[in-house]
């Protein structure tokens, strides 16, 4: 049966959605259609454990036992010389490190770093109205700022009530003490690492450079179209069905026994995108110096040290000033 000979562990909203599906149009790399089945971060987890907004949804949807992951990669032949997988939770995480080594010793891992502050911004965004609708907060900068301050404020509050780790903003971006988590298990040539301002100012060059990493002939690939954008591009059309379809309540659970699983979470990702609507203006938020500085002094310790073990300049991430970048 064929397995993973790599993984794109992370970061979260560093363009890897981008990387992955221009990747999947070369012929000696197999890439399953779903991008993060999250096996490694989700092992035999049970839905009803996680109670984040929409959190049993995004659990019940992982593929949890080894026999499902295997079966994402049965399309892969011996043409494809690559298989791999992309789920940008397994880096923040030391349960997902321990599995992977336990089942793929011999994986290699590819990793695209951050500006932590930004990625964590990003992130938030992304769980606000216009993304997947489950952070939800009045529209405009000032009002978006107030309200990510209180996340991050609340972030180990809603970790110990069960939230999963796709809300814990500003834990994802401690990359050295991860990375470290990793090399307990792992070597350093196991691993590529990008940073993604670079990978912005040099896509092509980054894909080359993948794919000599992970064994293929290095092939030019169509890198036109961009994926998984950071802006508010819709709003609920009805607010209260929205808040039902995301949270738990006494109708739902009553209709639980009726509908398998997998249909009820369809069912609802279904319904929730037919109750979004487009704006007329996409909404593009910026981070505040004030919030930006807060940041900075949460990852300062673990930058300069990521900084030396990289080898690699990473001032710029200690500055309080806009990144550059989307």
């Amino acid at each position: 049966m064929p397995q993973p000979t790599f993984l794109m562990i992370g970061a979260a909203k560093t363009a890897t959605t981008s990387l992955y599906q221009y990747l999947k149009q070369h012929p000696q790399i197999f890439l399953p259609s779903e991008k993060e089945p999250r096996f490694f971060l989700l092992e035999g987890a049970n839905p009803k454990d996680y109670t984040g907004p929409g959190d049993p949804i995004w659990v019940g949807h992982a593929i949890r036992t080894w026999e499902d992951y295997l079966q994402l990669f049965e399309g892969a032949t011996d043409q494809h010389r690559a298989i791999g997988e992309g789920t940008t939770l397994y880096l923040p995480s030391p349960a997902a490190a321990a599995r992977i080594h336990h089942y793929l010793p011999d994986v290699k891992m590819i990793a695209v770093l951050r500006n932590p502050a930004d990625r964590a911004f990003s992130h938030f965004v992304q769980h606000l109205r216009g993304g997947h609708g489950l952070e939800t907060v009045a529209q405009g900068n000032e009002a978006v700022m107030a309200a990510f301050c209180e996340v991050l404020d609340r972030e180990e509050e809603r970790r110990k009530a069960g939230w999963s780790m796709s809300w814990q903003y500003q834990r994802q971006g401690f990359y050295y003490q991860h990375l470290m988590a990793y090399q307990q298990y792992f070597p350093r040539d196991r691993f590529q690492i990008f940073l993604f301002e670079e990978v912005l100012k040099n896509l092509s060059g980054t894909l080359m450079a993948i794919q000599e990493f992970i064994g293929v002939d290095p092939l030019p690939l169509d890198t036109r179209k961009q994926h998984n954008l950071s802006v508010i591009t819709k709003v609920p059309k009805n607010e209260r069905l929205h808040r039902f379809l995301i949270q738990d309540n006494p109708l739902k659970s009553v209709l639980k026994p009726l509908l398998p699983a997998r249909l009820r979470q369809r069912l609802n990702w279904k319904l929730r995108q037919q109750n979004m609507r487009p704006i007329d203006q996409p909404v593009k938020l910026t981070l505040t110096p004030e919030v930006r500085q807060r940041l900075i002094n949460v990852y300062r310790d673990d930058i300069l040290k990521l900084q030396d073990w990289l080898d690699r300049d990473l001032s710029s991430w200690l500055t309080n000033g806009p990144s550059g970048v989307p």
